[in-house]
C-alpha cells in the first residue's frame, strides 16, 4: 500500500551551499556589486538558486550589451523564468524596466529581462540598487 516502501522514497541526491555570482555582459565586462546571499539547494533534478545582491554598478557592462547573471553551480537542462522578489533602481523607461530573466537549456546564467519580454540591454538610462531573485531550473 501507499507508504510501505519507504526506503525507495528516500532522497538519494540533495546538496546545498553558496556560490560566487557574476553580472556581466553576455561574453562581456564585468558590473561590481555587493552580495547579500547567493545560495543553491538541490534536490534531484531541480536547482533552486536564491541571490540578493546589492550596490550594483553596471558602468561597466559594455552599452547596447546583454545583461546576464552567472556563475551557477550547475548548467541547466531545460528553460527557467523567474520574476524579482525586490528590485530597486532600474530603467528610467518604465516598458524598459527589469521584470526577472530566465535561464536557457545549456547554460549556467540568466538573462535578464524587461517589461516589454526582451533580454534587457545596458544603456546610459539603466541603474540598479537591489535584487532578490529565487531562480528554479532543472540540471
Amino acid at each position: 500500500g501507499a507508504g510501505t516502501n519507504i526506503s525507495s522514497n528516500l532522497l538519494s541526491d540533495y546538496e546545498e551551499g553558496s556560490f560566487s555570482p557574476t553580472i556581466s555582459a553576455l561574453g562581456g565586462n564585468s558590473a561590481t556589486f555587493n552580495v547579500g546571499q547567493a545560495n543553491y539547494t538541490k534536490i534531484g533534478r531541480t536547482v533552486v538558486v536564491m541571490l540578493y545582491i546589492s550596490a550594483i554598478d553596471l558602468s561597466a557592462i559594455t552599452s547596447g550589451s546583454y545583461i546576464i547573471i552567472g556563475n551557477f553551480p550547475f548548467v541547466a537542462t531545460s528553460y527557467g523564468s523567474f520574476n524579482f522578489g525586490y528590485k530597486s533602481g532600474g530603467y528610467t523607461n518604465s516598458s524598459t524596466d527589469l521584470v526577472g530573466g530566465y535561464v536557457q537549456t545549456g547554460h549556467n546564467y540568466a538573462y535578464l529581462t524587461n517589461a516589454g519580454g526582451a533580454e534587457a540591454q545596458q544603456s546610459g538610462s539603466y541603474s540598479l540598487l537591489r535584487l532578490m531573485a529565487s531562480i528554479t531550473y532543472q540540471t
